[in-house]
């Protein structure tokens, strides 16, 4: 991400983070006709500090602070592979003032865990994107294959025999590293 950030992409963020905060919320308002924000704004983060969603949060967070003149406090709510912080986000008043600013590995949570006390298509609304990272797939030297195409028949024809290491059990961009399963 670049050291800087434009008028305009602080002006797109704003909306992408708004409507984050829930798709039940409403356009920020005080109720009484004053421009929002008018009180201090809560960004949830849902990792720890010093990963790649933290400081992105944080610089954005100071960009709206010095564009717009009120306070917006990034704060980690971490556990629960993002769900603690998105469940708070979830939980807290539609009002645009508890904002959440999670990694696309959040998408994959309502596929890999049935239990979720919220519905992440219902309660929340992601509308832009601030970053992108690259996904890629490596295997061991030793798995005889050179494309996807030709590790998914390896893994069919072995049938659960391969292992994989991933970041996070809710990453649909996590990082794979298949090797043979030692006999």
């Amino acid at each position: 991400m670049a050291s800087y950030v434009t008028a305009a992409a602080v002006a797109s963020f704003i909306l992408t983070v708004i409507l984050a905060a829930g798709a039940r919320a409403q356009s920020p308002s005080t109720g009484s006709g004053q421009a929002y924000p008018v009180k201090t704004v809560r960004i949830i983060v849902p990792v720890a500090p010093g990963g790649g969603t933290d400081p992105q949060a944080r610089l954005l967070g100071r960009k709206f602070q010095e564009s717009m003149g009120q306070v917006f406090v990034v704060e980690n709510r971490t556990g629960a592979a993002s769900m603690v912080g998105t469940e708070f986000v979830v939980r807290s008043p539609a009002d645009g003032y508890t904002l959440l600013c999670a990694a696309s590995t959040l998408a994959g949570a309502n596929t890999l865990r049935k239990d979720l006390p919220f519905d992440l298509l219902k309660d929340l609304a992601p509308v832009g994107q601030i970053s992108s990272a690259a996904t890629f797939l490596v295997v061991h030297t030793s798995v005889p294959v050179s494309s996807v195409k030709e590790f998914i028949a390896l893994a069919k024809k072995q049938g659960g025999k391969l292992n994989a290491a991933s970041r996070s059990p809710t990453a649909p961009t996590r990082t794979h590293r298949p090797s043979p399963t030692p006999p």
